[in-house]
């Protein structure tokens, strides 16, 4: 039996073996699609057999896991990026751009089989949809003959009725992300090295302080959204992974990485990062960028275009390479998973929720388990101790703690996450689940 103090709260856990569990190896797997150019990547919520792919050659469709593609419409558009609609089952939104009369954002509501454009745009390179609100969709193009041509921002707040903008018409952009819970607050990425950030909706672009370097890919943190990372890529000394807390005001590199190219975060484990590079491959962080690993176990082709991650597996992420379409399928040495009994709690009440750990080796291991809360506003409180722990080879364990709740407690929303590995420079895994504390 151990025991871990938590601001006050006691977790008294007992960890039972449950079982074995066999083991997989962590690499790339090639899925196909090598001459197609392929562009992004785009996963089904729900369903993680059906995979969108968009191309040079069009839009690609898999609904076997990437045993087999195909075109579900005859239109060749090659789109640039691929947004999942969480309104539409089979709703999926893309934007491209060539300089062509069909340039602009389109949007399907049947998997594919029919396209309908949303808003005329030339030149579209980047689309990005609101988390918290699904009717916010920010859409960025490049500027391919300046000043002939234009390139600017547009955004639409009635789910694509009706579109507003052509902000920074000027300037050649390549990547869009928006706040996830506040749809006025957008970031916008220039192949000339400018950062721009609205807090209004669009109604001033503001340059924010990083590098005159591209800005290729962008990356918000779900939880603390000030929290910002940026690919820089140009085949510079300077390239890197940069990261910003304070919402853009200042910037540190988390990664010199030589042409990064592009980034994804887990959304309920935000510290989990994969960084792409156009001649390196693919990186990852478990702990915010503070420590890196190269992943290319099985990529063939580095050249890196985009990274997506299932959004109901999180072990499954996607590449988009000159070479074609990879998966990964990752497994630590111990894995850790978190299943809370409720996520609404009231001041007074009890925490419930299940801590499983499964050592997929052949082999003893031994780590450390730390715990943090994530306050609302900002802000963590660790355990007051780690814990050291030892596990057989091929088993499970499992604790359900109660935690209860202080009247006291802030009301809004927390994040619990567990960590693993041999501090401070090894992570295993990182594994959390969101809840509020209501009146």
């Amino acid at each position: 039996m151990r025991t871990l103090k938590m601001t006050g709260i006691l977790v008294v856990a007992v960890f039972l073996v449950l079982g074995t569990c066999g083991a997989s190896e962590n690499e790339w797997t090639y899925l196909g699609l090598a001459a197609d150019s392929v562009q992004c990547v785009a996963v089904d919520l729900t369903n993680s057999q059906i995979v969108y792919v968009g191309a040079l050659t069009g839009c690609w469709k898999t609904t076997d896991g990437g045993s087999s593609w195909s075109r579900p419409c005859e239109y060749d558009f090659p789109f640039k990026e691929l947004v999942m609609d969480p309104d539409v089952p089979d709703g999926v939104w893309g934007i491209w751009g060539l300089g062509s009369w069909s340039d602009g954002v389109w949007v399907t509501t049947n998997g594919g089989l029919d396209w309908n454009v949303s808003h005329w745009m030339y030149c579209g390179d980047a689309l990005a949809m609101c988390a918290g609100n699904h009717d916010v969709l920010y859409a960025a193009s490049w500027n391919p003959d300046p000043p002939y041509a234009s390139g600017g921002i547009w955004r639409t707040t009635n789910h694509g009725s009706q579109w507003y903008g052509d902000w920074l018409d000027q300037y050649s952009f390549r990547c869009v992300a928006v706040h996830p819970s506040d749809p006025d607050v957008a970031y916008a990425g220039c192949d000339g090295g400018t950062l721009f950030k609205t807090e209004n909706g669009g109604g001033l672009w503001t340059p924010l302080p990083i590098t005159s370097l591209p800005v290729r890919s962008l990356g918000i943190d779900s939880f603390e959204p000030n929290t910002v990372y940026a690919a820089i890529g140009a085949g510079s000394y300077s390239d890197g992974i940069y990261k910003t807390l304070d919402g853009g005001a200042s910037w540190d590199v988390a990664l010199w990485w030589y042409k990064a190219s592009a980034l994804a975060l887990e959304w309920e484990n935000p510290e989990v990062i994969y960084a792409g590079s156009d001649e390196a491959g693919v990186a990852r962080s478990l702990d915010g960028g503070v420590f890196w690993e190269v992943i290319n176990e099985g990529l063939t082709n580095q050249d890196l275009e985009y990274i997506a991650i299932d959004p109901s597996d999180r072990r499954a992420v996607y590449a988009a390479t000159g070479g074609g379409v990879f998966r990964y399928e990752w497994e630590p040495a111990v894995g850790i998973s978190l299943e809370p009994d409720s996520t609404l709690i009231h001041g007074g009440g009890t925490l419930s929720f299940r801590v499983s750990l499964c050592n997929h080796t052949d082999e003893w291991q031994t780590f450390w388990l730390l715990a943090h809360a994530f306050l609302p506003g900002g802000g963590s409180v660790p355990v007051e101790r780690p814990v050291r722990m030892t596990m057989p080879p091929q088993t499970c364990r499992s604790v359900h703690p109660d935690l209860p709740v202080p009247m006291a407690a802030p009301i809004g929303e927390y994040r619990f996450r567990t960590y693993l590995g041999t501090p401070p420079s090894d992570a295993w895994d990182v594994a959390s689940f969101r809840f509020t504390i209501a009146p």
